[in-house]
């Protein structure tokens, strides 16, 4: 086990704050640690530590949009439209297949085909492992049956979230905004203004986050770490999925409820 990138706090100054000097336990405690930045992060319901290219869609129905990190350092771009990225078909005619689509998620593309035993197949195309849409393309060419062809290339996180669209001996086509909508950031309140009207669904593009995270975050993930640990180590029969869930639940509930108030983001 190792330390999340984005873990709240480092394992030195956890050990010196657990008062432990070895490393005998020290992937007891890193998992510890990130479990209580994950506790945190889902309570908050926010991200605190830097993430330097955050892709978020907004459905845009008023003046303004709330972006779900803060504090915004840098807004690369707030877009609109759907022009075509690329283009995909599932060609029949060296194979059974009766059934064809094609979707994205806010993650991932998404091809399912049915063949005429009524088996299905779905093949996804991550961002994470795909980042621009002519890699997705590639990825699709190796799938049998498929014909893809990059239009546009650009980052696959930037493709509009669809619906199936049939894609069986005809072409589905997959989108990307390319319009940039007016708007100016707000910190004091965070929150996006949109300047041109725009409605509808908007891709934002942004770096966020503190630099040093702050103290009140820091101490609760350290007593939170030191809870999930004393648990884990004195209690050889809890196992990290925390068999007594309950009343630990409800005490770090109440423990981040009083430390981390004025972070949680209420939508």
């Amino acid at each position: 086990m190792t330390i999340d990138a984005y873990a709240l706090i480092a394992l030195d100054a956890t050990k010196s704050y657990l008062g432990i000097s070895n490393t005998n336990d020290d992937t007891i405690i890193e998992d510890c640690i990130n479990r209580a930045s994950n506790y945190i992060e889902a309570f908050c319901d926010r991200q605190f530590a830097v993430r330097t290219d955050i892709v978020e869609w907004h459905q845009c129905t008023g003046p303004y949009i709330i972006p779900r990190q803060t504090p915004i350092t840098r807004i690369y771009s707030l877009q609109k439209g759907e022009a075509n990225a690329l283009s995909v078909t599932l060609g029949t005619e060296n194979s059974s297949y009766v059934l064809g689509m094609a979707s994205v998620t806010e993650l991932t593309t998404v091809l399912r085909r049915v063949d005429s035993t009524g088996t299905t197949t779905t093949s996804y195309q991550a961002w994470a492992s795909y980042s621009l849409v002519s890699s997705v393309v590639t990825q699709m060419n190796t799938i049998d049956g498929i014909t893809a062809t990059t239009i546009v290339d650009g980052p696959s996180s930037s493709l509009c979230p669809t619906a199936p669209i049939d894609m069986l001996n005809k072409t589905a086509y997959l989108t990307y905004p390319d319009e940039d909508v007016k708007a100016d950031y707000d910190p004091s309140r965070s929150r996006i203004v949109i300047r041109d009207g725009t409605q509808g669904r908007v891709l934002l593009r942004y770096y966020a986050g503190y630099e040093t995270i702050p103290y009140a975050v820091q101490d609760c993930c350290m007593q939170l770490t030191k809870d999930l640990y004393v648990s884990r180590r004195y209690d050889t029969g809890l196992v990290l999925s925390d068999t007594k869930a309950q009343p630990d639940f409800l005490r770090r509930q109440e423990l981040m409820q009083s430390m981390l108030a004025q972070f949680k983001e209420i939508r």
